[in-house]
């Protein structure tokens, strides 16, 4: 006896319904909702704007589009180049599944990634200045005040109604790309406009792109070029520095020391300069994500590459090899980080989390959001944020370099995968400490401490 035949909209419920769960190919959903080829293409025909069709002939899959309010679909998305130029990349759809553990299909080469594109996630607002900046359009965009709280819908809507001034070169979205064509070239800044910028970030008011990082910042334009500027210091008038103000001065000379020392030993290191008024200390670094006034490069977080790739996070050399492995990074850069994790536990850098090592993405086409294995499409970007944070402030407490290393050091071995480092990278650490024993702006007894670990 013959099933009886549905209506059609039974039939379009029942699509919807089978595609929730996740992409389907032809023969499943043929199995799964018992009705032939040719009644599965109609149903997709009167379905275009909630079903998706991906591939060709055999290997053709269906996927149900998640649509985002005000946005339509698909999103797309843009690069800009060096020289300040926008040019169309591709586009995006989001497809459905949990809130948080959402699919996405990249057009024009018809693949499905699981999760964000890592670029994209790259672009969520962090840090410091990304709480800020998040807070102050979330109320606008309709969406949570806090990056924490969203969706990866919400990251999407953020990116693409407001995305103009990111991290990286990419923009996601026509009304973040026509921002970015009207907006004027920032004027440029210069040190003397720096401590009313800071008391102005400090007021959560908006200082620039959304960088990561929990240090106080802002952005800025200078003469030689665009700067992420740290501060720390006195910022109530005729007051003196409390010991936790006090300590992130201290900090900031010892991460532009350590910069120093790495980019003399021949490795990448971000530039940086140091500006010192009588309330605030300033460390200005130059962004390597940024060309001239207006241009961009394409860069990627160990954070986005590990978790699109392996899920791992586990230490930096070990996600390293395994790029490595991949043929994704070369062996040269694997060696590099694998030198610089050694140096980072020597002084005391305990922050090492995979958003503060970056890369560049090289060689690969303009609207590629995956990470093909067999090419060295990523490159060692010049490191940042190195400091010995184990002596950071905890909430404005302060202790003394002895009580931390009393807490929270151990005399155990250096980890296994970096033995082949570690002797370089004690040679490294010497001569920071060396460079710490002459660097006079230090406090005295942070000096001391510091150089003579």
């Amino acid at each position: 006896m013959p099933l009886p035949k549905r209506p059609p909209s039974d039939r379009s419920a029942a699509l919807v319904a089978a595609l929730r769960t996740g992409p389907k190919s032809t023969r499943d959903l043929i199995d799964q909702l018992q009705i032939s080829r040719a009644t599965l293409s109609r149903l997709v025909g009167t379905l275009s704007d909630r079903v998706l069709r991906i591939g060709a002939t055999r290997s053709t899959r269906y996927a149900l589009i998640e649509p985002i309010p005000d946005l339509g679909h698909p999103l797309p998305y843009f690069r800009v180049t060096e020289e300040g130029q926008l040019l169309p990349a591709g586009k995006l759809s989001l497809l459905g599944g949990t809130p948080r553990h959402s699919q996405f299909h990249v057009d024009p080469l018809d693949e499905i990634l699981q999760g964000l594109p890592p670029e994209m996630a790259d672009m969520t607002p962090q840090g410091f200045l990304g709480r800020h900046f998040a807070r102050e359009h979330a109320e606008s965009l309709n969406i949570p005040s806090r990056p924490q709280d969203w969706s990866n819908a919400h990251i999407l809507r953020f990116e693409a109604l407001r995305g103009e001034n990111l991290p990286g070169n990419l923009i996601l979205g026509e009304s973040s790309a026509e921002r970015f064509l009207n907006s004027a070239v920032a004027p440029i800044a210069g040190e003397h406009d720096y401590p009313a910028v800071a008391l102005q970030a400090l007021r959560g008011q908006s200082a620039g792109s959304s960088a990561g990082g929990e240090q106080p910042k802002f952005s800025v334009l200078t003469a030689r070029g665009h700067a992420l500027v740290k501060f720390a210091g006195r910022t109530a008038p005729n007051q003196p520095p409390t010991p936790a103000q006090a300590r992130w001065r201290d900090l900031l000379h010892a991460e532009f020391v350590a910069l120093k020392v790495i980019r003399e030993a021949g490795l990448p290191a971000a530039e940086a300069r140091l500006i010192d008024t009588p309330e605030l200390t300033f460390l200005e670094v130059l962004r390597f994500d940024r060309c001239g006034p207006r241009g961009r490069r394409p860069v990627l977080t160990l954070a986005a590459v590990d978790l699109h790739l392996f899920g791992q996070m586990d230490t930096w050399s070990r996600s390293a090899a395994r790029l490595a492995h991949l043929k994704i990074l070369s062996e040269a850069d694997r060696r590099a980080i694998q030198l610089i994790e050694a140096f980072s536990i020597l002084i005391e850098d305990t922050d090492r989390h995979f958003h503060n090592l970056a890369f560049f993405r090289v060689g690969l086409p303009d609207a590629e959001l995956g990470i093909p294995a067999g090419t060295p499409s990523l490159q060692l970007a010049p490191i940042f944020d190195k400091l010995p944070m184990m002596h950071a402030p905890v909430a404005e407490r302060v202790f003394t370099p002895e009580e931390r290393r009393t807490q929270l050091t151990k005399n155990v071995p250096p980890p296994p995968e970096l033995w082949d480092a570690w002797a370089a990278a004690e040679k490294l650490a010497q001569r920071y400490r060396d460079e710490i024993a002459e660097t006079q702006a230090l406090s005295p007894a942070f000096r001391r401490a510091l150089s003579q670990r």
